[in-house]
């Protein structure tokens, strides 16, 4: 499938409904972080009456042929995947492209905040992309470990990764 980033969430937990609002703020700062840096990114869903009135986090490159990361509060009934059992899965291909970065900080800030109902897995290796960036160069780059310790005071030293969990598609 090529470079991806795996997730799934518990739509349905009251920590995850209590925390919304605080992954969209997390969310922004990462967005104006990684713009900041030179990276260009896009809303995939901005201005899609389909989606009006829905409450997502939705991001992506601005190259074509690349995935979009989406997290939704709510899942419209007419978005092509539902949620099982609560909890709703995704695969993102970014295929190492600039965007990446963001997509990584904000998968691992929401794995931060939410660890018992947000699961996060990767192609890319914890301690070479995550934390040096999926672009390189390695060493020296920009990762979403370093995003979210500059962002945020900390960020995990070891792999959150979790396939099994990450995995419910």
């Amino acid at each position: 499938m090529g470079y991806s980033h795996y997730y799934s969430y518990n739509l349905s937990s009251p920590q995850f409904d209590r925390l919304w609002p605080k992954i969209v703020e997390d969310a922004g700062r990462i967005v104006a972080r990684v713009q900041s840096a030179g990276i260009r990114l896009c809303n995939p869903l901005e201005g899609n009456p389909h989606f009006a009135g829905v409450e997502f986090v939705a991001l992506n490159g601005t190259i074509e042929g690349v995935e979009s990361l989406i997290i939704f509060r709510d899942v419209p009934a007419t978005y092509w995947t539902q949620p099982r059992n609560g909890s709703l899965s995704g695969i993102v291909k970014t295929g190492r492209q600039p965007y990446d970065l963001a997509v990584t900080a904000v998968l691992l800030r929401c794995q931060m905040l939410l660890p018992h109902v947000f699961a996060i897995a990767s192609d890319g290796a914890w301690d070479e992309e995550w934390l040096y960036g999926a672009t390189g160069p390695m060493p020296g780059g920009l990762g979403a470990r370093t995003v979210v310790a500059e962002l945020f005071g900390n960020a995990p030293t070891t792999s959150p990764f979790d396939h099994k969990r990450a995995l419910l598609l």
